[in-house]
């Protein structure tokens, strides 16, 4: 056996080095499908199939709360964390989390490095240890300030050395001692974070987040058993006694259990639907190449007539003439795929570099042995359902007649038929691949032109955080915000402001009864800054006036509100003149008087990157402010686009202005405010930049196989367009009798592909802005490009066609 298959593979080899054509393009569009199924499942297989690196992951489970009026997902507050971990009967551990942005000092160099304060269980609810020192214990929850730190933190900011454990490091002023490095590659979420801190009732975290202040992601280990739905009914009932106890602004709160894997994915934005769609997409892709392949098969296979008729009338029998054919299909697809298999290693390249979107903790992107597994099942799989037909229609031999070279014309006719059968099916394929590459095109062309409600064009924005120890006081941090903005004005052509968000304060109105319950807050994000701010981002004034200068520490509190405010809680009444607040009830010296309504300004929902929200904004005056805003900033300037032409100069200078104003600031985010709205729609973009890849390399192989066909169609025609033009057929006839032939092809795989199109609709739905998964007009469009295509695939056999001599045919036939 090994030995005839041995001799099936060097007889494949041999006859696909007699045909370089045929092999070329047969590898090359193999190649496209295979490399570019393998680096898409490459990706999904990362972030929805492969497990998360640590122990037992399927026990990992996210756990959010959800508010009637709030945002469909809420954080935890540390109240409810602490019950939970102690009450529950359904976990082995319970931890929370927070993302945060420390300012290293005491180093040459003050930076941001991003880490996250944990709770004590953070790295045994992961089931991670060290790969030096320890991670958190109890004895952390009142001793000295620990970190923990990243091994790539470790090699590349600490020097590597051995004596990293003990070693200070003064985070957000505060001196931690480094307790712990974790090993190579371990990463949460946000996967950047490089640090961890412990959250205890003494840390600095504890002021920003109080005991009802929802401000931790949380996941939990499940003890064995346990399902999701029995988890949640235990956490609910903890949580609804809490509410009896001592009621917050979020009531009748429901609880949120899924797995973690899923919840990392999900926090990315639309990442696990856009993953699958592109995987469906690229299947196409792959189903379209091998059919093209099946195609030059079909052909390749009436061209060997002769020679697979001598082996039958040699003694072959006929499953020895399939089991040749499907040796060389084997060995065709696998060649390809292996090619394939390169060209997805230089593509993963490129998306570890590039890094076009976001991907969640424990998402290595890799060509691992189950991708490769993957890429070689699906080369044996293709060869064989794709090498089938060819086999079996080539093991159909009337012998006699084709050794007489009499049966040519009826086992072309079924050879034709099935290639035709193959072209509608690409075509088909292609245009549900086309349509739902236009429908998401279209979707992000939306997103993107929607108004944002202020200027981006050379516009840049950066924290700044200002060291409480050094500036303690509000009069020495508002003295330093005139001294930056002094410094920065200096600056030819810029114009700078400072501003401070304060998101999700609950709103008052004064002489309206004030809430009784949290049920009846009202939550509104509120900025405070300075008078600049209106006129570096264009934001227009609709009625009464913007702050300006008169509104100082000394003046009354004033404040300007959006037209979304207005319109949502004051409706037909005028808020000119009304007072408001942001706080808690019991607040009744922070009135401020509200002088004007500003244009509303649009953001990407955090919840879906394919929704616009305009949220409701009050604007205050920066020196009024409460103290604690006047410490987390943010600066925005505008240039002069002909002093600076290049806006990321601009933001370069601006940063070192900062800095020259004191070395002990620490300026991050920097970036231009075009970065930042690009950033926020990279998901969108790069699914529509793939998607139209893929579509337009299914169009290009299905015009080839509509080609192929219609060019075989006019060689085993050659006599029968000789005898019309020889009683007269004009050259015109002849080019639409082909032409027509193409179009009776694509039109028939057009109704396929638009009825494929509206079944599959509803799985592009979430990835939509702005129009119907079933738009006619998208349909029409991409129904008459295909038409457009098989004209054109058509045109060049049509015209060789008209050039066919008529006597020259007559007298060879």
């Amino acid at each position: 056996m090994i030995a005839a298959l041995s001799q099936d593979i060097r007889y494949a080899v041999r006859g696909f080095l007699r045909t370089p054509g045929f092999t070329a393009v047969a590898l090359l569009v193999l190649a496209l499908g295979a490399g570019a199924n393998t680096a898409i499942f490459s990706i999904t297989n990362a972030v929805l199939f492969r497990p998360l690196p640590f122990r037992e992951p399927d026990r990992l489970v996210a756990i959010w709360e959800s508010a009637k009026n709030l945002d469909p997902k809420t954080m935890i507050s540390p109240r409810d964390l602490d019950a939970w971990r102690s009450r529950n009967q359904s976990f082995e551990a319970l931890a929370g989390y927070r993302p945060w942005e420390y300012s290293w000092t005491g180093i040459p160099q003050a930076q941001k490095i991003t880490g996250e304060i944990v709770t004590l269980d953070f790295f045994a609810g992961l089931g991670v240890a060290p790969r030096r020192g320890r991670v958190f214990d109890s004895r952390d929850m009142t001793g000295p300030a620990g970190a923990v730190v990243s091994y790539s933190f470790w090699k590349t900011q600490l020097g590597g050395g051995e004596d990293v454990l003990g070693r200070n490091l003064i985070l957000d002023g505060t001196p931690y001692t480094v307790i712990g490095v974790m090993p190579p590659g371990f990463q949460f979420q946000p996967p950047r974070a490089v640090l961890w801190t412990l959250f205890t009732p003494s840390s600095e975290f504890s002021r920003v987040c109080p005991p009802l202040e929802h401000g931790f992601l949380m996941f939990g280990r499940m003890r064995p058993g346990i399902t999701t739905t029995a988890a949640r009914t235990d956490l609910l009932r903890i949580r609804r006694a809490l509410e009896a106890i001592e009621p917050e602004f979020i009531t009748d709160a429901g609880v949120i259990v899924t797995p973690l894997q899923e919840d990392l994915a999900a926090l990315e934005g639309n990442l696990r639907p856009a993953l699958l769609t592109l995987f469906a997409a690229v299947v196409f892709v792959l189903l379209i190449a091998c059919a093209n392949v099946a195609s030059l098969m079909l052909g390749r296979s009436a061209e060997r007539q002769k020679e697979i008729a001598l082996r039958a009338a040699l003694g072959c029998g006929r499953w020895r003439i399939v089991r040749q054919m499907l040796t060389e299909s084997i060995l065709l697809f696998t060649t390809g795929t292996l090619l394939g298999a390169m060209l997805a290693w230089a593509g993963l390249y490129w998306f570890r570099r590039a890094a076009p979107i976001l991907l969640p903790a424990g998402a290595e992107i890799r060509l691992d042995l189950p991708v490769l597994v993957f890429a070689l099942s699906m080369a044996l799989i293709t060869g064989i359902v794709f090498g089938l037909l060819p086999a079996l229609q080539a093991s159909r031999l009337d012998l006699n007649g084709v050794l007489r070279e009499s049966g040519r014309s009826s086992r072309g006719l079924r050879s034709q038929r099935a290639r035709s059968l193959l072209v509608v099916t690409e075509v088909a394929l292609s245009l549900m691949l086309l349509a739902a590459a236009g429908l998401v095109i279209e979707s992000f062309v939306r997103l993107r032109s929607e108004p944002l409600g202020y200027r981006i064009d050379h516009v840049v924005s950066m924290a700044v955080d200002v060291p409480e120890n050094v500036y303690r006081k509000p009069e020495q941090r508002l003295a330093l915000i005139d001294r930056i903005l002094d410094r920065l004005r200096g600056l030819s052509g810029v114009e700078p402001a400072f501003v401070c968000s304060a998101i999700r304060e609950i709103l008052l109105v004064e002489r309206r009864p004030m809430p009784t319950s949290p049920a009846a807050y009202v939550m509104i994000d509120g900025d405070f800054m300075t008078p600049e701010y209106f006129h570096i981002l264009g934001v227009p004034l609709v009625r009464g006036r913007y702050p300006d200068e008169r509104d100082n520490e000394t003046g009354e509190k004033v404040v300007a509100i959006n037209q979304e405010l207005a319109r949502r809680y004051f409706g037909g009444e005028d808020p000119i003149g009304q007072r408001i607040a942001f706080g808690e009830p019991s607040d009744h010296t922070a009135w401020m008087r509200i002088v004007g309504i500003v244009g509303s300004t649009r953001r990407i929902s955090s919840f879906n990157e394919m929704e616009w929200e305009t949220a409701a904004m009050a604007f205050a005056p920066l020196r009024q402010a409460e103290p604690m805003y006047s410490v987390y900033l943010h600066v925005i300037a505008r240039a002069d686009a002909s002093r600076y032409p290049d806006p990321h100069r601009f933001l370069a200078d601006v940063s070192s202005g900062i800095r020259d104003v004191d070395p002990n600031l620490v300026v991050y985010r920097a970036r231009t405010m075009e970065d930042q709205v690009y950033k926020a729609a990279q998901g969108p973009r790069f699914r529509a930049v793939l998607l139209g890849g893929f579509a337009l390399l299914a169009v290009i192989l299905a015009s080839v196989g509509l080609y192929g066909v219609i060019s075989q169609s006019v060689v085993q025609q050659t006599q029968e367009i000789g005898i019309r033009m020889a009683i007269g057929a004009p050259p015109g006839y002849v080019q639409r009798m082909v032409v027509r032939r193409g179009l009776l092809l694509a039109g028939a795989g057009v109704v396929l592909g638009i009825a494929g199109s509206l079944m599959l609709s509803r799985l592009l739905t979430s990835l939509l802005y702005g129009v119907s998964a079933t738009n006619p007009l998208t349909l029409a469009a991409v129904s008459a490009l295909m038409l457009v295509v098989a004209v054109l695939a058509s045109w060049a056999p049509a015209y060789r066609a008209t050039r066919i001599d008529p006597v020259r045919t007559l007298r060879h036939e």
